[in-house]
């Protein structure tokens, strides 16, 4: 999108200012500044190379210097939506089975959507000490670039048990045995919104806007709530979601590793149990609370 309004301009013309139109045209369309910041990181990386990779033919850089090429902020993000045990009935109630299974993981494991449909066989690890099976993902394939492990609770335990294992090396291949390209498809979208007007009419009111247009996103967003409501410590939730300033590694003793499996059966635990007493002193800024529909426990038909 940026190509049209840099054209045949030299690298060194390249500049917050010769970008501002875009930026501004971008803006009027009713784009996202995260949207314009993806398009503005390409660009500060192009910039990057041709000061420290690329050379002319006597060896000098394309570029003498990067300009600052600040990240666009217009206050837009979308706040953080974590769903209900009630919503979560309503939603699986209206997705196809294969979403189900998926959402289902991604409720108890955290992780980011791209991360779990590159999720390999080859990538499963048994722990003898403890008798499960964790999933070593490579940087490659993870936000941060950074290794991390990934853990099991008991209930993805037994599904991993009864997942078959065709020809591909995905745990969640596409029809085709290749990687699906996403999970918020067109059904994605129609459970969600019949989940919403179930709801309505369960209430007798208006749903609210986060659950009726629910991201799939939403869903690492109420790992991270229902561990924190659960009482797991701040610590253990960084190193469950991988934040890029937790002490993330594969190579966890079987005690931590432990300690990490406990915090996730909790997940399972919570509907037969009632809350443990939350760390207060450890606030998850990066998941806030958002209120949403307070209605009872709603068996599936």
């Amino acid at each position: 999108m940026v190509m049209p309004f840099i054209r045949d301009l030299e690298l060194r013309k390249i500049h917050l200012g010769t970008l501002q139109p875009f930026i501004d045209e971008r803006k009027k369309q009713g784009v996202k500044s995260a949207t314009v910041n993806r398009s503005l990181s390409v660009v500060r990386s192009v910039l990057r190379r041709a000061a420290s990779v690329w050379r002319d033919d006597n060896s000098h850089p394309w570029l003498l210097s990067v300009p600052e090429i600040p990240k666009q902020d217009w206050g837009d993000q979308r706040s953080a939506y974590p769903i209900s045990r009630a919503q979560e009935v309503l939603l699986m109630r209206y997705l196809s089975d294969e979403l189900q299974q998926l959402a289902i993981w991604l409720l108890n494991t955290g992780l980011r959507s791209q991360e779990l449909l590159n999720l390999r066989w080859s990538w499963r690890r048994y722990v003898q000490e403890l008798d499960v099976y964790v999933f070593d993902i490579p940087g490659k394939y993870t936000k941060n670039k950074q290794d991390r492990v990934l853990v099991l609770n008991s209930l993805l335990q037994t599904q991993l048990e009864t997942l078959a294992r065709g020809d591909s090396d995905l745990v969640f291949p596409g029809k085709d045995g290749k990687k699906r390209d996403r999970i918020l498809t067109t059904c994605w979208k129609t459970a969600r919104s019949k989940a919403a007007d179930e709801l309505e009419t369960l209430n007798g009111r208006q749903a609210d806007w986060g659950f009726r247009n629910l991201r799939v996103h939403d869903l690492r967003h109420t790992f991270a709530t229902r561990l924190r409501r659960s009482g797991v410590s701040n610590e253990v939730r960084k190193d469950l979601l991988a934040h890029a300033n937790s002490d993330i590694t594969t190579h966890y003793s079987a005690g931590e590793l432990k300690e990490l499996l406990e915090a996730v059966e909790r997940l399972v635990e919570s509907d037969n149990h009632a809350p443990k007493a939350p760390d207060y002193q450890a606030k998850v800024l990066q998941f806030p609370y958002i209120g949403n529909d307070g209605v009872g426990r709603i068996k599936a038909k």
